[in-house]
């Protein structure tokens, strides 16, 4: 690709560009146009082939409906005129002269896809054949059929079996012998022409382009070869020799003013290189002087410095001191705020424990009083249970005499059906009487045997509520006496917590007098300190102002010995220059 790199590599590159871009993109815009073109015109001969087979079909039924032709006849004769006549191997020698291409003719189909008249295939069915895409392409023949006639694209095998190419197809629908007329060619017998003029166009570019680049090869000798003169010539500059003389050029272009130009600056260039080695010399005695000035005041501003440096050791130890005595009484400052803040929070806790005590022992009354009411009540309840005791004994007997009633009642019944048997007829009536007397007493023997167990449960459950009513009479009379006993603690507490109150504020009283003194304190500290900044910051200026002597001094000596240096790589540069 070092071709391209250069101007003539350039201008053909550019050239061939102009040619191909335009030339390809028209032939390609021409070539699709007359395709398409061509597909149209295709279209049409298919379509008006088919109909014109309808024509032909439509005259043929109409002489077999007028009787003139048998059905049979009828259906023969269109396919001798439609395709040709039928020879002994079963084909038919296509002679219909209808233009549709080198492969294209028009065949019958069935509602069913059965191939009714065909050159080479007649009788067989299409109706599970496939495409390449795997689509039943016959089926979609007679759709577009049914649908009043329509145009169907798919691709089929050649004839001559060099392989596949789009096929088209349009079909219509002869309803009366419900058959299918299609006409059908390949897209490529219309596009024959179109490949034609892609081939002509192609060789039209090679052609050209041939020429073109014959003639770009001559326009860009002729620029290229004064450029590449007038390289060499720039080439011969950079390495330092000025003593070229150039040709006087006639040309009137670019090229022509860019020589001119060139020969101009070298002219110029070497009156410049002559001027710069007269003036070096004269700078290079100027630096010298400098240089010795230079020296003269480092040497002074070291001595300042160091009277300087010793007044600031002697105000950074004072500063160093004052800072130690700030820290210092920046912690006892804290400590002291520190005491002040407890102290606040335990005069805050000891009066919050004083309303805690005072609420306490409000309690305990409370709950004396309490515990008071709960003896009474107990002892009111201990004697209601020993009075439901002896109602319980009292409803026992009266039990058990129901209990001996019931018994003697039964007994009596007994004998009362006895006598009733004896009696005989007389008796029933007696004996009714009698068995419901004993059903009675039966009855209520059950429920005096039910109430006394009842009874005998209440009784034992009495007995342990009057058991526990007496537990609960002593931890009661304990509980009054835990009160007590609490109830004299809270008093005591409370007293103390006075004496801590007082002793409290005692101790506020004194961090206040403590921060007084520290605040007095650190104001001396902080005059010090600003008086030792101040000397500091006057040593400092004084650094300040002959660090900024020496480094200017610094910087003029930097610079003229840089200047020096750049003299001697000038004066080398300069002698590498060669204009005589």
């Amino acid at each position: 690709m070092r071709i391209f790199s250069s101007i003539k590599g350039k201008l053909l590159l550019f050239s061939l560009l102009l040619l191909f871009v335009p030339t390809i993109t028209v032939g390609v815009f021409s070539y699709m146009e007359a395709k398409g073109s061509l597909n149209a015109v295709g279209e049409q001969l298919i379509q008006n082939s088919v109909h014109d087979a309808m024509q032909l079909v439509e005259q043929v039924y109409s002489e077999v409906e007028n009787g003139n032709l048998t059905k049979e006849e009828g259906q023969e004769h269109l396919k001798e005129k439609l395709i040709g006549p039928l020879q002994d191997d079963g084909t038919r020698q296509l002679t219909n002269k209808v233009d549709l291409g080198e492969y294209g003719y028009l065949y019958i189909l069935d509602a069913n896809g059965i191939l009714v008249g065909h050159v080479n295939r007649e009788g067989d069915s299409l109706w599970d054949d496939k495409d390449e895409n795997g689509d039943y392409f016959i089926r979609d023949v007679i759709d577009a059929a049914n649908k009043g006639g329509a145009f169907t694209y798919y691709d089929f095998a050649l004839p001559d079996g060099t392989g596949e190419a789009e096929k088209l197809t349009y079909s219509v629908t002869f309803e009366p012998w419900d058959w299918v007329i299609v006409s059908g060619s390949y897209l490529q017998d219309f596009n024959a022409p179109a490949n034609t003029v892609l081939k002509t166009m192609f060789i039209t570019i090679v052609i050209t382009s041939i020429i073109c680049v014959g003639a770009v090869m001559l326009f860009a000798n002729h620029i290229a070869v004064p450029l590449r003169k007038l390289m060499v010539d720039a080439r011969r500059v950079a390495e330092g020799d000025l003593t070229s003389t150039f040709e006087e050029t006639t040309r009137k272009d670019e090229v022509g003013a860019l020589t001119r130009h060139f020969s101009h600056m070298v002219q110029h260039l070497k009156v410049v290189i002559s001027g710069v080695n007269d003036t070096t010399t004269t700078i290079q005695g100027a630096s010298a002087n400098l240089l010795a000035v230079a020296e003269e005041t480092t040497a002074y501003g070291d001595d300042i410095l160091y009277a300087a440096d010793e007044v600031a050791k002697g105000t950074m130890r004072q500063a160093e001191q004052t800072d130690e005595a700030r820290h210092m009484t920046d912690v006892l400052s804290a400590q002291i705020e520190t005491l002040q803040q407890q102290n606040e929070v335990m005069a805050t806790n000891a009066h919050v424990m004083q309303a805690s005590s005072e609420e306490g022992r409000q309690n305990v009354e409370e709950l004396e009083r309490l515990s008071t009411t709960t003896v009474s009540q107990v002892d009111d309840m201990r004697a209601t249970i020993e009075a439901l005791q002896q109602k319980v004994q009292q409803v026992d007997v009266i039990v058990g005499s129901i209990t001996m009633i019931s018994a003697q009642t039964n007994l009596l019944a007994l004998n009362a059906s006895i006598e009733a048997a004896r009696a005989g007829e007389h008796g029933k009536g007696f004996a009714v009487v009698a068995e419901e007397v004993r059903k009675l007493a039966d009855e209520t023997n059950s429920a005096t045997q039910l109430a006394q167990q009842t009874l005998e449960n209440i009784s034992e459950h009495t007995e342990s509520v009057t058991t526990k009513m007496h537990a609960t009479v002593n931890v009661v009379a304990q509980q009054q006496h835990a009160v007590r006993t609490t109830e004299k603690s809270f008093y005591d507490v409370e007293e103390a917590l006075h004496h801590v109150a007082d002793a409290m504020s005692h101790i506020a009283q004194t961090i206040g007098t403590l921060q007084q003194t520290q605040q007095n304190f650190a104001t001396t500290i902080h005059s010090i300190a600003e008086i030792s900044q101040h000397h500091t910051g006057m040593v400092q200026e004084v650094n300040a102002s002959v660090d900024e002597q020496q480094r200017a001094v610094a910087v003029i000596t930097d610079a003229s010995n840089a200047l020096t240096d750049d003299l001697l790589m000038l004066q080398e540069a300069v002698q590498q220059f060669r204009v005589k």
